[in-house]
């Protein structure tokens, strides 16, 4: 019964559909047996049956209206002229039925309603990495097939904010069965989809039958139909109903890939970054718009290349794209922005530009009149002292006045400082290093290139930076090569150890195992002596405000301050300004402030402890006073104490009290509401487990005694029950 109910149904939905214009009577029986609604068994070929004729038929709805394919876009323009046997089953599965609300297009390799899902029928030949697809799996009736047209991303990407937005889905914009357009670019393409599974909502027509300049994507003169704009209504350069002529002798795709979702990219113009001596797109010097007269990438590979140092293009080229305009800019930005370090002070010798380029400096660089190709007064390429020099504040940093190599010019350790750095001790940092290679540099310990020992994290070998990261990255990087063995003077062998504690002026080791009979001492780098400071406090008007003042001498001006008012290791204040200002809002214990100052080459003061008290006028003793209650064995004191200057600065607290209720040993109990200048009745119960005459000790504290106030012994009786 079941069986014949379902066999009734599929034929009336069958009848109804051969009624139709486009389809023969009999036309079911070229893609099912005769025995009911069963999966198609002959469906190779037989698509075209009821879907080519002459002209489109798209309505995308299922009303017994067939979809029909133009034979001539179909075999001209769409995958019909692809040389694919079969074509259909590629995109389309042949056990889906007519009409499937969960599978409208019948698509084969979809996963959830939403262009993510949905695009994975295209995706799986079209995608980068994409495997092709074999309709049977079994290559019997099909082979696996993929394409050379590889498109990793869809136009909406991050541009559009709704899943119905027309370029979400492929077919948006493409229709893989063609039209008279090319690229298989719908006639009209869709503005708005249902956002489940890209049925049009809204379209506009498109004409795209060129691609080899921008006018062919877009035009400048009516009618606007071009299909880099017929949906746009508020992008800067051509939208529905406007052009102005933005890069028009160019392809949009050039700088616009379909791969990148049609974000604007570099290398269309220059390589991401320049490494090839030659003005290419891709990876070479500026093309587009127009050549600069540059002929040597320089040492773009090793600053910006990740097998370089990485940086991004905004570290030499501050306020540089995408801030500066795009296009139409015929200005290159020069300016320095390297770990807090600003460009200020910086100076640029560029190369002399070719019209109509010239240089624009930024972030405080300054564009020198030279053509040496050189930075100079700079953090990267200083003597390596400058983490010392601005410590405190990089935007304001000097630099040494020396100048980086040549751009196109080779490199090694000396060409920015000495092997190893040889600048004057305390100029502006401690400097030991002319001692400690000494040490390799004799017949006990022979070493040439002995830099590892002590930057091992940096160096493996000292003369080859092996870690990048770990160079000019604004620090010492200062670790032991646990595998070298140092021969002492008494042929003594010790394999090299120790702990390093950064500081901008040398910082300290400790447990150095060089170091025999000291061991156990930390040295100060350079043993530079340290600045003279001290810190002193005046109370505020009100509790709890404080000014600290801070003085120096014996150091360079200008200096610099650090106070963390906790002691908590987090330094609160940094900055010029010595003295400084603070509220406590708990005043009820002392406080610790630690603090130390900096001169202008990098040395410092030990710290200074400064222990703050709060108290203003002497402490008034609280009066205590309670009553007592029996109910059986439980005794239920109320308290009646008060505090008159509980309110004074440094008083302040919840206050406790303090209750030995006669077995032994006092409890202590926090006042809550807090202690006082009238009593709050709080109550505290004790149950005893027998009867007897107890002697209750109570007394109170007012946070600022460090012994309670007693009252006399309290005697209760528990009587027998």
């Amino acid at each position: 019964m079941k069986k014949k109910k379902i066999a009734t149904t599929c034929l009336l939905a069958g009848f109804a559909f051969v009624a139709t214009p486009v389809v023969a009577m009999g036309a079911c029986m070229d893609c099912h047996e005769t025995t009911g609604c069963r999966t198609p068994t002959k469906p190779q070929g037989t698509c075209a049956s009821c879907h080519l004729g002459a002209g489109d038929v798209n309505d995308f709805q299922m009303n017994f209206i067939a979809a029909v394919i133009d034979t001539v876009d179909w075999q001209t323009n769409g995958h019909g002229g692809t040389a694919i046997g079969n074509a259909c089953d590629y995109c389309h599965k042949t056990d889906i039925r007519h009409g499937d609300p969960a599978n409208p297009f019948r698509l084969a390799n979809t996963g959830t309603a939403g262009a993510d899902g949905q695009n994975s029928v295209c995706l799986v030949c079209h995608a980068g990495n994409a495997p092709g697809y074999d309709p049977d799996g079994s290559e019997t009736n099909f082979f696996a097939i993929t394409s050379v047209v590889k498109i990793d991303k869809n136009h909406a990407g991050g541009r559009h904010n709704e899943l119905s937005d027309g370029g979400s889905f492929c077919w948006d914009c493409h229709d893989p069965h063609g039209d008279t357009n090319i690229a298989m670019i719908h006639d009209a393409v869709s503005k708005e989809s249902d956002g489940e599974f890209g049925i049009p909502v809204s379209t506009v027509a498109v004409s795209f039958t060129a691609n080899a300049t921008g006018t062919d994507y877009a035009r400048s003169t009516a009618p606007f139909d071009g299909v880099c704009q017929v949906c746009h209504t508020s992008t800067n350069h051509y939208t529905a109903a406007f052009g102005d002529g933005h890069n028009a002798s160019y392809s949009c795709v050039l700088c616009h890939e379909h791969k990148d979702g049609f974000r604007p990219n570099c290398i269309a113009c220059h390589g991401y970054p320049p490494v090839v001596d030659a003005p290419q797109a891709e990876d070479g010097l500026v093309v587009i718009p127009a050549l600069t007269g540059s002929t040597s990438a320089g040492a773009h590979g090793i600053h910006a290349d990740p097998s370089g140092y990485g940086y991004s293009c905004y570290t030499c080229h501050y306020g540089g794209m995408p801030d500066s305009p795009i296009s139409d800019d015929y200005r290159i930005q020069m300016g320095f922005d390297v770990r807090g370090f600003s460009g200020s002070g910086s100076i640029y010798n560029g190369q002399t530009l070719a019209g109509p380029y010239t240089y624009q400096g930024t972030n405080g660089t300054t564009i020198a009149a030279g053509t040496a190709t050189t930075c100079e007064n700079f953090y990267c390429h200083s003597n390596g002292t400058a983490v010392a020099t601005s410590f405190a504040d990089p935007t304001t940093y000097p630099g040494p006045h020396q100048s980086s190599p040549a751009w196109d010019g080779s490199t090694n350790c000396s060409s920015c400082h000495d092997y190893g750095p040889a600048y004057p001790a305390g100029s502006p940092k401690a400097n030991r290093h002319a001692r400690h290679l000494q040490l390799f540099d004799s017949s006990l310990n022979l070493d040439a290139n002995p830099c590892h020992v002590c930057h091992f994290t940096t160096t493996t070998d000292g003369s080859t930076i092996t870690n990048k990261g770990n160079h000019v990255n604004r620090e010492y990087n200062v670790v032991p090569d646990t595998n070298v063995i140092y021969r002492q003077n008494s042929g003594t062998l010790i394999p090299v150890n120790f702990t390093y504690t950064f500081d901008p002026a040398g910082g300290t080791c400790s447990n150095i195992t060089c170091h025999r009979g000291l061991m156990s001492e930390t040295i100060s780098w350079g043993s530079s002596s340290p600045i003279s400071a001290n810190a002193s406090y005046t109370a505020g008007l009100v509790c709890g405000d404080i000014t600290l003042t801070l003085t120096a001498s014996s150091g360079t001006a200008p200096y610099t301050y650090f106070i963390d008012w906790e002691s908590d290791g987090i330094f609160d204040y940094t900055g010029p300004d010595r003295i400084q200002t603070h509220t406590y809002l708990d005043t009820a214990t002392s406080k610790t402030i630690t603090s130390y100052v900096r001169d202008a080459s990098g040395r410092r003061s030990n710290n200074l402890t400064t222990t703050v008290s709060f108290t203003s006028s002497p402490n008034i003793l609280p009066t205590v006073a309670v009553t007592a209650s029996v109910n059986g064995f439980t005794v239920t004191l109320t308290d009646q104490s008060y505090d008159p200057d509980y309110a004074a600065c440094g008083h302040s607290g919840s206050g406790q009290a303090i209750i030995d209720w006669g077995p032994g040993g006092f409890v202590t109990y926090p006042f809550n509401p807090p202690l006082a200048d009238t009593p709050s009745g709080q109550q505290f119960s004790y149950t005893y487990s027998s009867p007897g005459t107890y002697y209750i000790r109570y007394g109170v504290y007012d946070n600022v005694i460090t012994y309670p106030e007693f009252h006399a012994n309290i005697p209760v009786t528990v009587p027998q029950n």
